[in-house]
């Protein structure tokens, strides 16, 4: 609190009321010495003697309002007058008091200030903190490559991301109000319609579901799915939230995957076949070997030998 006046028993006299009461003051005695008191902290309140040598407090308000724009001003004078009173609340006095100040009703405009000042603050807090989450889910919506959804209890979309407009082929706001059924074939919005209303009446998420779609384009793409249930602070289903990620190139590199290792097997199964008639041959070939030299070795006991 600020306390300006040029009577310093009356400044003395506030600082030690206002300090045992748990505020914080300083004290000037003249206009000057004020705004440089003001230009040094924060001030929430000031209270202002209307007579004093060098600036009257009247002449104060707008210097403090352009270092302080929140701060409320009490008028404090001797000269009490309806028309006093009454330009000091049209420039923006808070309150206006006369002399010999009442402490009590001092005390309590201050009181009542101090109040009204912290529902103010708390509500410029609570509006940025808004201010700061809406920027943050914007820029999620505005930059996450997989689409993202919130639709109500009747499968309405309500927001979007820009990547799932760009995959619809149009804007986010084109696409708040509709269902699926204003972008995909009637048979595959039916379905779609099913599952997401089936999903919020049961309230159990559906995780990184495979399905195919059709794109705006008419192009078959494959998605991994996530879809789970939008609750309000009490628990209710108020609708639905969900994430698709293309996966169209996963799924390629797997089939390609897959036709490689078929091919591969039957490139094995080839060679093992050829591998086996080789060894089959060899061994036929040992056999029939094995049956010359026993023919040779019998002849030979005999005496004889036949050549071809």
């Amino acid at each position: 609190i600020l306390i300006v006046d040029d009577d310093e028993s009356t400044r003395k006299s506030l600082s030690l009321i206002l300090n045992k009461k748990g505020f914080e003051s300083v004290s000037a005695g003249s206009g000057k010495e004020a705004l440089e008191e003001a230009g040094k902290g924060i001030f929430h309140i000031a209270i202002l003697d209307v007579r004093m040598p060098d600036i009257e407090g009247f002449d104060l308000f707008k210097p403090l309002k352009s270092l302080h724009p929140d701060i409320d001003l009490i008028l404090v004078t001797g000269f009490a007058s309806v028309e006093t009173a009454a330009q000091a609340l049209h420039e923006g006095a808070t309150a206006y008091i006369t002399k010999p100040i009442q402490m009590e009703k001092l005390l309590k405009t201050i009181s009542e200030i101090t109040v009204k000042q912290r529902l103010i603050f708390e509500k410029q807090r609570i509006e940025r903190d808004l201010i700061y989450e809406r920027n943050l889910f914007n820029t999620f919506l505005e930059n996450i490559p997989d689409a993202v959804y919130f639709k109500d209890r009747n499968a309405r979309f309500v927001r979007v991301s820009e990547s799932l407009a760009k995959l619809f082929g149009t804007t986010t706001v084109n696409i708040i109000g509709k269902t699926d059924r204003d972008f995909f074939p009637e048979d595959l919005a039916a379905r779609k319609l099913q599952n997401d209303i089936s999903m919020m009446e049961s309230g159990t998420p559906i995780i990184s579901k495979e399905e195919q779609d059709i794109t705006n384009e008419d192009i078959h793409r494959w998605f991994s799915k996530t879809k789970l249930p939008w609750k309000d602070p009490d628990g209710s289903i108020i609708g639905m939230f969900g994430l698709s990620r293309d996966i169209t190139a996963r799924k390629a590199a797997e089939e390609a995957l897959k036709e490689g290792e078929r091919k591969y097997s039957e490139k094995l199964e080839h060679l093992v076949e050829d591998r086996t008639r080789e060894v089959h041959q060899a061994l036929s070939d040992t056999e029939q070997a094995r049956d010359r030299i026993d023919g040779i070795l019998k002849s030979v006991g005999e005496g004889i030998i036949v050549t071809d």
